[in-house]
């Protein structure tokens, strides 16, 4: 039900002409060793889908390199990390929205 309600949000925000913007935050890095093999296509599969719909855009972090040093713990992201993300996806999303 869980991805019923987000193909729906996503659709409808779409047909209205809104720019839409999926993030998906990275994982820890000790927790991209631990991955099983296609633990994650599932996701990604989620993320083609709706990025073919019109004004979606997706930035998909997990897979993107980051040091341990950037996490406070496995789950979150510390004050560095926060900054480092905010960094990478504010160039990106002021691009997408064209401001």
């Amino acid at each position: 039900l869980n991805h019923e309600a987000l193909d729906y949000m996503v659709s409808r925000l779409s047909e209205s002409g809104i720019k839409v913007v999926l993030i998906s935050p990275p994982l820890h890095p000790l927790l991209i060793g631990q991955l099983s093999p296609g633990q994650y296509d599932g996701h990604n599969h989620t993320l083609s889908v709706l990025s073919q719909y019109a004004e979606v855009e997706v930035m998909n972090l997990v897979w993107d390199d980051w040091s341990d040093e950037d996490f406070y713990d496995h789950n979150h992201l510390d004050r560095h990390g926060r900054q480092t993300f905010c960094e990478k996806i504010s160039p990106r999303i002021y691009e997408i929205i064209g401001e």
